[in-house]
């Protein structure tokens, strides 16, 4: 798994962040429906990362396939990203991945409680409306 010990981490930095260091997003359906132009804009790619983690954790739920290894490093992803200092980083999660969690509650509730630490504190503040 790739090491996301990030610090001062820049939003404009998440798409590639997140192609590079989330193992299978890039070659992901959800990544692949993004126009050229959209792989650069930031919360256009926290959404498509949103349905990829999505499904990723339904397909591991319906025991269709298991995708443990691309749920980690997209569980890492998330948790680096929360653990940063920039408001702006944090808003994105919020904002653009959390919002997209569009997702059956059990398949929900596996994301969310596979959340580290900091992801989970962001998750709990950002679901009982404190941000």
């Amino acid at each position: 798994m790739t090491d996301f010990i990030r610090v001062g981490m820049r939003s404009e930095e998440i798409p590639s962040f997140l192609t590079v260091g989330v193992a299978g997003f890039k070659d992901s359906f959800e990544y692949g429906e993004l126009r050229d132009y959209e792989g650069e804009i930031v919360g256009v790619v926290c959404g498509a990362f949103a349905k990829y983690v999505c499904r990723l954790a339904k397909e591991h739920l319906s025991a269709e396939r298991s995708h443990m290894a691309a749920l980690s490093s997209a569980h890492a992803a998330i948790e680096a990203m929360a653990a940063s200092p920039a408001t702006e980083i944090q808003a994105l999660i919020t904002d653009e991945v959390f919002e997209n969690f569009d997702c059956e509650p059990a398949v929900l509730e596996t994301i969310t409680r596979d959340l580290k630490p900091n992801a989970a504190a962001l998750y709990s503040h950002w679901k009982a409306g404190i941000l």
